[in-house]
Parts: structure tokens; C-alpha cells; sequence
């Protein structure tokens, strides 16, 4: 069986210009270093066996650089730095879950934007094999739940436990109990909000005149989401008091009625932004932004990248 780093890193490292650092790293990982001629920056690895790895992310391209590889499957979640002034420190984090599938896989780093991140990836032999036989056959749903983290949900704890591995380097001696410690702490983190979130789910099952109410209120915002909504005429809407669906809704949900309306608006700008000649301008005002800069802002907390970088990376051949 391939090793983690064979057929998870290897594979595309190389092609877009990264080669193993000449120095050594005390606590057992690799660093591969940006050939300075595309970019500046590493990206350092942890891996164990063909099990799991830690990576940790800090570089920024010259030039838009594509890369095109047969990609396993495998979870994946970490922080993100979100650094719009390029500085190395002090932008807004978001946790983000990513589930990968056997398929031929393709990106474009777009030029002089940063890639700032600290996560780990776990292979099927571990979250399918290991995990489950060894802790509770809860954690196959680990797949469903890194789904759900999409930037706007947040696990303190976990998030927590990404930038300790980020500012700490044990020993070599140390080095597989420290990072195996904290991917389990990480995954436990991850279930106990999972498992949590479901069981809110459940309970507002149950309710069901007040699921009723709730779903049709969700509808609402997703067919008026260019419309910003009273809290009253949704209250209405649902005959409950405004206080009972704004928690009914969030408990329901996992996400306010506030977060729900930008998360379908931002669906839709990227509709709008890969299959429409709309201008960004045109795209925030055709989803409810009279202020461009508010509709980019908000995209790029999102997402992690400008409505104009999403164009360009998403759909090349098309004009902004």
C-alpha cells in the first residue's frame, strides 16, 4: 500500500515547482520549498505511514500555477487564513472540511494570494479501518461531518488544536505520539459537534408543527434571498414569536437565518459568476448587494477567494 505522502503529496508537489528543503527538520517532517523563480514559501509535511498527515501551508505564487493529478480519497480539515493585506499574521480564520474522491483533480493558485494553512488529512485505511474498531462505529459519519465545515461553522476546540500544531515542533523521539495525539484530539472534537448538531436535528424533528414552520421559512429566504427580510414578517410567516424562530431556526439549522440567507446569495453569485456575462458589480447587485465591497468581502470570507479570484481560477476563459 502507497505511503500517504506517494499518493497523496507527491503527486502534485513536484509539478508545480516545490523540492525537498536541504535542511533537516527536527521533529521528523519535510519541508518542500517553492522553486523561488514561481513563488516564495513551503509547504511542510508530517506524514505517518499511509495512515494520516499533518501539513501546514505558507506561500504565495508569482503566476497563476494549474495543477492537474489523480487524487485518492481522503478527509481533510483545517484553518485558513483569510490575510487580505498579505500580511503573515492577523487574518480571520475559517475551519473548513473537505472530502476527497478518486478523480482526476484540478486547481489554479491564482498570483500574489497567499496560502496560509495548518490541517490534517486523513486516509480511508484510518477513518474506515483504524478509528472505528479501535473508539465507536460513530465515527464512520467523520466523512458527513467534515462536509458541513464550510467556513461558517465554528469548533473552538479544534481550532485550537490546528494552531498548537502549527507553533509547536516536538522531537523526533516524541514527534508520531505528539501528532497522532492530536488527530485524534481533533477527530473527537469533530464527532462531539457532529453528533451534537444531530441530535439538535432530531429534537426539532420531532417538533413537528414546528419543523413545518421553520422549512417554510427557509424556503422563503431561499426563493426572496436577493431581499433583505424583516424578522417580524418572518415571525408571521411562521406564527411564532420573533425570538422563538430565531432560536428554533439556529437550533434547527446550525446557522442563523442571517448566515442561511449569505450562504444561498454566495451560491448563487457563483452561479452567476461562472455561467453569465455579469460584471462582479452586476453579480452583487443581482444577489442583494448595492455595495460591491460588501458583496466581496463577504465572498472572500466565504470562500477564500475574491469573486474576481473565483472567476478566474473557476473559469479562465472568461472576463471580469
Amino acid at each position: 500500500m502507497k505511503s500517504i505522502l506517494d499518493s497523496l503529496y507527491l503527486p502534485y508537489l513536484s509539478q508545480i515547482g516545490f523540492s525537498p528543503a536541504a535542511d533537516c527538520d527536527s521533529g521528523g517532517g519535510i519541508r518542500y520549498e517553492l522553486d523561488p523563480a514561481l513563488g516564495t514559501g513551503s509547504v511542510w509535511v508530517y506524514p505517518v505511514d499511509h495512515l494520516f498527515a499533518i501539513t501546514i501551508n505558507d506561500l504565495a505564487f508569482r503566476c497563476d500555477v494549474s495543477l492537474q493529478y489523480d487524487q485518492p480519497s481522503f478527509l481533510n480539515v483545517g484553518i485558513y487564513e483569510e490575510a487580505a493585506d498579505g500580511s503573515p499574521t492577523g487574518g480571520a480564520e475559517s475551519l473548513t472540511g473537505y472530502v476527497g474522491y478518486e478523480h482526476e483533480y484540478r486547481m489554479r493558485f491564482p498570483r500574489s494570494v497567499p496560502v496560509r494553512s495548518v490541517g490534517i488529512n486523513l486516509m480511508p485505511a484510518y477513518y474506515k479501518g483504524i478509528l472505528p474498531g479501535r473508539f465507536a462505529e460513530e465515527i464512520r459519519a467523520l466523512p458527513e461531518i467534515c462536509s458541513m465545515l464550510n467556513g461558517s461553522f465554528a469548533i473552538p476546540e479544534a481550532a485550537a488544536a490546528l494552531r498548537q500544531i502549527r507553533s509547536y515542533r516536538p522531537s523526533a523521539k516524541v514527534a508520531n505520539m505528539y501528532y497522532e495525539s492530536k488527530v485524534l484530539e481533533i477527530v473527537s472534537f469533530l464527532m462531539q459537534w457532529g453528533l451534537d448538531r444531530k441530535a439538535h436535528l432530531a429534537s426539532a424533528h420531532r417538533a413537528d408543527g414546528d419543523l413545518d414552520s421553520l422549512e417554510a421559512v427557509r424556503e422563503h429566504i431561499r426563493r426572496n434571498y436577493a431581499r433583505q427580510q424583516a424578522l417580524d414578517a418572518l415571525a408571521t410567516l411562521a406564527c411564532m414569536s420573533p425570538s422563538a424562530l430565531t432560536s428554533g431556526f439556529k437550533r434547527a439549522y446550525g446557522m442563523t437565518m442571517t448566515e442561511y440567507a449569505q450562504s444561498v446569495r454566495i451560491e448563487k453569485s457563483k452561479d452567476l459568476l461562472l455561467n453569465s456575462g455579469k460584471g462582479i458589480k452586476e453579480v452583487a447587485q443581482a444577489v442583494g448587494y448595492g455595495k460591491h465591497a460588501s458583496f466581496t468581502e463577504l465572498f472572500k470570507r466565504m470562500t477564500g477567494l475574491t469573486p474576481k479570484e473565483f472567476r478566474r481560477i473557476t473559469a479562465p476563459d472568461r472576463s471580469s
